[in-house]
């Protein structure tokens, strides 16, 4: 499978636009890539006004927006993460948030690996349209 850029870049477009949303101003936001053998992750922390535990699933859901003051006053259609995960699925990945009350959170998704080298040859080895 090749990995659609542009929703990938609405992803993470997606998750710092939150960072952003929910952080005090002035805070720092730390993107970080990290890659193993088989997997690449990305994650998005902030130091904003973070999830309790038993919402961190529920924010993926359609249309769900928190009912903190924070979230009131910044709007939003309760999409973005949502759709997040739904990008993420579809390139066989997972997305994921862990946070806590008044410490911040990190939004991380992990997609698997894959040579590039391996993936020009498959791409090649594919029959063309007549």
């Amino acid at each position: 499978m090749t990995a659609d850029r542009d929703h990938l870049e609405q992803v993470l477009d997606n998750l710092v636009t939150n960072a952003i949303k929910f952080s005090p101003e002035g805070g720092t936001i730390v993107v970080a890539l990290r890659a193993d053998g088989k997997d690449v992750e990305l994650s998005v922390t902030d130091p904003g006004v973070g999830i309790p535990a038993h919402q961190l699933e529920a924010v993926f859901g359609l249309f769900y927006q928190a009912a903190d003051p924070v979230s009131r006053r910044t709007g939003g259609m309760g999409l973005g993460l949502y759709i997040s995960r739904e990008i993420i699925s579809r390139h066989n990945g997972r997305i994921w948030a862990q946070s806590a009350p008044g410490h911040g959170s990190i939004f991380s998704f992990s997609l698997p690996r894959q040579r590039v080298a391996a993936r020009k040859a498959a791409t090649a080895r594919r029959p063309k349209a007549t």
